[in-house]
């Protein structure tokens, strides 16, 4: 199987199947994980009485921590896997978590419920 063939099959799988529960009740999800991290820099970088051009440049300073914090670990492992053979098998089922689309299709779905009922609801779900 061609590694297109077989990110297209890991993307199928993860579309119908999703995260494991017991992955996500051991770790949480790589998602998450991110989430956590944009409310950490958020809480300590952004400041409501401070001025704009002030939180303009910490939320540039936490982009640059979040996409570091993303991108290094994430080319270490691929260039690690590629002087593995076969080593873009895992490099594949590694990615395929950060996709999320499975949990992303289940949280936009309970959102837009949650929208039917009152702004508030929805607000709470997207929390």
């Amino acid at each position: 199987m061609n590694q297109l063939a077989l990110a297209t099959v890991a993307l199928l799988l993860e579309s119908l199947i999703g995260y494991p529960a017991f992955l996500q009740n051991a770790f949480g999800h790589p998602v998450q994980w991110i989430g956590r991290l944009i409310s950490f820099l958020d809480d300590g970088l952004n400041d409501d009485e401070a001025e704009p051009q002030q939180n303009r440049s910490s939320g540039v300073l936490a982009m640059v921590v979040l996409i570091a914090v993303c991108a290094l670990p994430a080319l270490a492992v691929q260039y690690a896997l590629t002087k593995l053979p076969y080593g873009y098998v895992l490099n594949i089922l590694l990615a395929i978590p950060f996709i999320a689309q499975h949990s992303l299709t289940q949280h936009v779905e309970a959102v837009a419920k949650a929208l039917s009922q009152s702004t508030e609801t929805a607000r709470s779900e997207v929390a």
